[in-house]
């Protein structure tokens, strides 16, 4: 099967390699599957294959980004991965105290969604020791503002919200579809242009809030499907037709008008109705219900600004105790569950498979167990509850659930013939940059591994999922 691989790079760093790496993926695009479901080159050699792999390893090191692609198509994702949640921008003309603090709160409300859970006694203390929290800052412009943009240390903001026991919502963010319609005549009108003040607020606020906001196109399909007449009646059916096409899991009506307050002053006001969602986590429909809109809330404000502020805090206090996740004590494992996860067809498909795995907030480590047929076997060690796991996964557009999770006995995992076989051990020893070598099966943790802090309780639960590509 041939592979085009598209090459992002992140940042400015080691431009001279490009044309190495064209080359040696000019290699890889010749991979094909073998017999046994393992990934047999047909130009290169194991040692080689390895190797590249490794050296990519250490170019992700740098700071570069890589995609790999069937082909030329839209990303599927159905969530953000949100890079800089643990940033923030403040005014650095004020007291190092004040900013300082003004910046740690600001990550914390990102993280947490409501400001009420920030009022303990404990995180008032913590939040007095903002200085402590503090990586790195640097004066930039931001907006057209001399602003300072803060980093904080992200393992020691996991560790207070583990500490205090609050839930925390990490960098995997939903898109949420904005469907945009003002009035400022007697027609409505969409709002199209990506200049538009609100749109522009709408972005920028989303940025701090650490949300993801996806547009529509509003091209001529969309709008034979839905007029921006339909669109400010709050026509609920046409709305949740059009946007199937985008599989957003959130969907919001915007509209934007002029109206008078009591004392005859024209203001900005915002009205969000939002979508009630119709699909169960596993992308089945769960009701039969028609679409209708589940929330209804207006903001005034003299700018766009104000309104765009205004909605985003209350969406971000909505949609955060939806997601955000407990975990565990830092370093324990509250569970282990098996990760079928069948649909496997190129070597790309297992690193980007193997990427987004260990990139979630509720996972602490994955190991590949058994590959066969394009199926793989993991274990998973979960940092939270493996309701929260499954949640996460439903973001994921590229996994569909195949069947309802059930409970193993601890002996029922992966079985003997099942055991990763030399080349499957060498794929895995590529993929983890570790010697090769033969890994046992799936089994239950020893009567002293149970006891510690480190190992995950004996209970293993078995998923079953399906990779549909990209």
């Amino acid at each position: 099967m041939q592979r085009q691989v598209v090459i992002h790079f992140l940042q400015k760093h080691r431009y001279v390699e490009l044309d190495k790496l064209t080359s040696m993926f000019a290699k890889v695009s010749s991979i094909h599957l073998g017999k046994r479901g393992c990934w047999h080159p047909s130009r290169v050699s194991t040692r080689q294959l390895g190797a590249m792999l490794k050296w990519l390893r250490s170019l992700l090191g740098y700071g570069l980004g890589l995609c790999f692609m069937a082909s030329l198509m839209v990303s599927t994702s159905m969530a953000a991965t949100i890079t800089d949640l643990y940033q923030t921008h403040v005014d650095g003309k004020q007291s190092p105290a004040v900013w300082q603090q003004q910046a740690m709160r600001a990550v914390l409300l990102k993280l947490v969604g409501d400001p009420a859970l920030l009022q303990s006694d404990a995180m008032k203390a913590e939040l007095k020791r903002s200085r402590d929290y503090i990586q790195q800052f640097e004066q930039v412009q931001w907006h057209g503002e001399t602003m300072l943009k803060v980093s904080l240390d992200e393992a020691k903001i996991t560790q207070l919200l583990q500490q205090q026991q609050i839930k925390m919502w990490g960098a995997q963010r939903p898109d949420v579809l904005i469907w945009l319609v003002e009035k400022t005549g007697d027609t409505p009108q969409f709002i199209i242009n990506s200049e538009h003040p609100l749109r522009l607020a709408l972005q920028r606020e989303a940025a701090h809030y650490g949300l993801s906001l996806q547009f529509p196109l509003y091209d001529v399909e969309e709008q034979s499907m839905l007029s921006s007449e339909a669109a400010w009646q709050s026509d609920a059916a046409a709305i949740a037709n059009v946007s199937s096409r985008y599989q957003s899991p959130e969907v919001i009506l915007l509209k934007l008008d002029v109206v008078q307050n009591n004392q005859g002053i024209s203001q900005f006001r915002l009205t969000s109705q939002q979508l009630a969602s119709l699909a169960a986590g596993d992308g089945s429909v769960a009701s039969s219900l028609p679409p209708a809109f589940s929330t209804n809330q207006q903001w005034f404000a003299e700018d766009n600004l104000g309104l765009a502020t205004s909605f985003a805090q209350d969406l971000l206090k909505q949609l955060a105790p939806k997601y955000a996740v407990q975990l565990a004590v830092q370093g324990v494992a509250l569970q282990r569950i098996e990760l079928k996860i069948d649909g496997l067809q190129s070597l790309s498909d297992v690193v980007q498979l193997e990427r987004m795995l260990t990139a979630m907030l509720t996972v602490k480590q994955v190991k590949l167990l058994a590959f066969r047929h394009t199926t793989a076997h993991y274990a998973v060690d979960l940092t939270a509850s493996a309701a929260d796991f499954t949640n996460a996964l439903a973001l994921e557009r590229r996994l569909q659930a195949v069947s309802a999770t059930e409970q193993l006995p601890v002996s029922a995992g992966v079985q003997p013939d099942d055991e990763l076989g030399a080349e499957e051990a060498a794929l895995e020893s590529m993929l983890s940059g570790a010697e090769a070598d033969t890994p046992a099966p799936m089994t239950a943790p020893t009567t002293a591994q149970a006891q510690g802090h480190n190992e995950p309780n004996t209970a293993i639960t078995a998923l079953h999922y399906r990779y549909l590509g990209q």
